[in-house]
């Protein structure tokens, strides 16, 4: 890595940050303040920015639709698959269609981390909101929706649904639940778009790196690169050899996501949360903002909009 790297907060600080996306085609960042219910619209070579509020307790991702790049969206809002409309300025949306719902039977849990797989299907997995390891067995699940299908369940048993990626031979699926403290590896189909041969790729606890995994993206040497929240940090690990590869230090003590940007998507964008109180606040000043990382020397690969058609 490039020892002229530099950290840049952009936008205004949220109560939890998450859910970045790069809209390639217009070179905007898209993300969310979760349990504020918004969705963010940040323009780098313009500074614009503008954000969206939507009725509900939680808005978990925003995805672009394909070919509508500028004007529909699809969200992850509580536990429904929302197909949003927006003008991209108002404050409010122009028109809301529910595509989907996963788990209508359990009331408290809603979707979290959200992304597109090479096909095009959008991936989300389930959480309860405040589990920690004493509240075992899991009652939450992975799921994959194509074009606003009935979801389709892949994994059970999950403690908190979190980071999604793909190999750059889009033969193997990476997956996060936090609370196991790994990067898990799966075989991946492409054609029927299913996931097997469970295996881990990185432990965090077995590399002495503290906090809990969140967020997650690839780079364009199939790296993998993991948000470590409450660890101030994202990790850049080889998912092949699971070694630990480079730590990046971020003054905000809940990191929450990552996801490549920028003309030539060689930034890294960081989302963060504010809601721990109890931290060294001296090292970490900067808690719910969003940041923007450059001269990192490393390009990533591209967001995927979602195909509903």
């Amino acid at each position: 890595m490039s020892s002229k790297v530099q950290i840049t907060p952009i936008g205004p600080q949220l109560d939890l940050g998450e859910g970045p996306h790069w809209e390639a085609k217009t070179k905007t960042l898209y993300y969310v303040d979760a349990f504020a219910a918004t969705v963010h619209r940040h323009v780098p070579h313009t500074n614009e920015h503008s954000h969206c509020k939507f009725k509900g307790n939680t808005v978990s991702f925003v995805i672009p639709v394909e070919g509508k790049e500028e004007s529909e969206f699809v969200i992850g809002l509580e536990r429904e698959i929302v197909h949003v409309i927006w003008d991209l300025k108002s404050d409010k949306p122009t028109a809301t269609r529910v595509l989907s719902a996963a788990e209508e039977d359990r009331g408290g849990n809603w979707v979290n981390d959200g992304k597109v797989d090479p096909a095009g299907r959008l991936w989300t997995g389930t959480l309860m909101p405040g589990q920690g390891l004493d509240d075992a067995p899991f009652t939450s699940h992975l799921y994959s929706f194509d074009k606003g299908s009935s979801p389709k369940k892949h994994l059970s048993g999950i403690a908190v649904s979190n980071g999604l990626a793909w190999s750059l031979d889009y033969k193997t699926f990476y997956y996060i639940d936090s609370l196991k403290y790994k990067v898990q590896g799966f075989d991946y189909d492409i054609t029927n778009g299913t996931i097997n041969n469970e295996r881990t790729v990185f432990d965090l606890k077995k590399n002495n790196v503290e906090g809990i995994p969140d967020g997650m993206t690839i780079d364009s040497e199939g790296k993998l690169w993991v948000a470590v929240y409450t660890g101030g940090k994202v990790i850049r690990i080889d998912p092949d050899t699971g070694k630990l590869l480079y730590i990046l230090p971020i003054p905000s003590w809940e990191v929450t996501s990552v996801v490549f940007g920028g003309p030539n998507l060689d930034e890294l964008y960081v989302t963060s949360a504010n809601k721990t109180k109890d931290y060294p606040k001296d090292k970490f000043p900067q808690p719910g903002q969003t940041f923007k990382v450059t001269n990192l020397g490393v390009r990533g690969t591209a967001s995927r909009s979602i195909k509903l058609q």
